[in-house]
């Protein structure tokens, strides 16, 4: 038996109408939704994207920060803002 058979790994092809037309339909998604959507892997997805030159429509995605992290802003911003304040200062 000659023919390849069906294994586990990386999808050899991926069918270029499919990807476009899930583009299409909504082109604020992300790869991942995109990978999941079509069943390969993002990395495939974003070759073939990349390659075909198609272009999906970035969107912004909010994330959680922890207290700690917030913590962290606050300081540097704190910081920043009290520097800032002291060169305006010592300039007038």
């Amino acid at each position: 038996n000659l023919k390849d058979a069906v294994r586990k790994g990386r999808p050899q092809k991926l069918d270029g109408d499919i990807l476009k037309s899930r583009v299409n339909s909504d082109p604020r998604q992300t790869i991942e939704e995109l990978s999941l959507k079509i069943g390969c892997p993002w990395s495939t997805v974003q070759y073939h994207l990349l390659r075909k030159k198609m272009y999906k429509q970035g969107i912004w995605v909010p994330h959680e920060l922890t207290e700690t992290a917030l913590d962290q802003r606050r300081t540097i911003c704190a910081a920043l803002l009290s520097r800032y304040e002291a060169v305006c200062f010592s300039i007038n």
